[in-house]
């Protein structure tokens, strides 16, 4: 852009710019270093000398360094919050975390160890827990029916006063217990009568037997009210 200003012209009657560029020159009267004259500037020199003045140069490179500290702050911040979290896992008031198969599991701060493991209910079952961990004599086991210490939780099964039913779950062996007499039969998982009359509790249907529920006999369960065999047993 080049404006030639003609002998007697005022200023105000030159055209105006409607836009610049950083390769535009100003015409205005400079001292620099105690000499007065006509001057050609840049708009980009222009721009640089009023940036520095103002201390927008200044302002840019402070606000990029704090930034940086900021940023390398919050790196070390997250940082030892992770060691926080790492070390306090498996210690008393600690943490405790879930590892990639959903188990909870405890760790030193080094790496996990599966604690408990968790069999997500059905329509039809409920939720069971597995335990991973080594028990004191003095935890105890949580049952549908109750709870068993640990320290009696053998003697309890050996002594028939525990059984898993046939979903899995462990349960108290009910008072009222039955013994089918010895000429039943199975078949297809389902217990037959024989010629000898059924104990308590059951009743014949054409051969099957049919539990009321009233009386619990050692390796079976209702099945729709049909004597089966628990397939967590050996049988009757």
């Amino acid at each position: 852009m080049a404006t030639i200003n003609q002998p007697g012209q005022p200023i105000s009657a030159l055209p105006l710019a409607d836009s610049v560029s950083p390769t535009d020159t100003l015409l205005g009267i400079i001292t620099k270093a105690g000499a007065t004259g006509a001057n050609q500037v840049t708009i980009l020199v222009l721009a640089q000398s009023i940036s520095a003045a103002i201390g927008l140069d200044d302002a840019v490179e402070a606000a990029e360094a704090a930034a940086a500290s900021a940023s390398a702050k919050a790196e070390a911040a997250g940082n030892a919050a992770s060691d926080t979290v790492m070390a306090s896992r498996g210690k008393a008031g600690g943490l405790a975390a879930l590892d990639l198969l959903g188990q909870l599991s405890l760790t030193d701060g080094k790496s996990l160890v599966p604690a408990l493991k968790v069999l997500p209910a059905t329509q039809t079952e409920s939720a069971l827990l597995s335990l991973l961990l080594t028990l004191d004599a003095t935890a105890r086991v949580r049952t549908v029916d109750g709870d068993v210490l640990i320290s009696s939780f053998a003697d309890r099964v050996l002594a028939s006063k525990t059984f898993f039913d046939e979903t899995g779950a462990l349960r108290v062996t009910p008072a009222n217990v039955g013994t089918l007499p010895d000429d039943v039969t199975v078949k297809d998982g389902l217990y037959y009568a024989g010629v000898k009359s059924l104990p308590t509790g059951l009743s014949n249907n054409g051969g099957l037997i049919i539990t009321d529920g009233s009386v619990f006999y050692p390796g079976t369960y209702g099945n729709g009210g049909i004597l089966a065999v628990n397939p967590n047993t050996s049988g009757a």
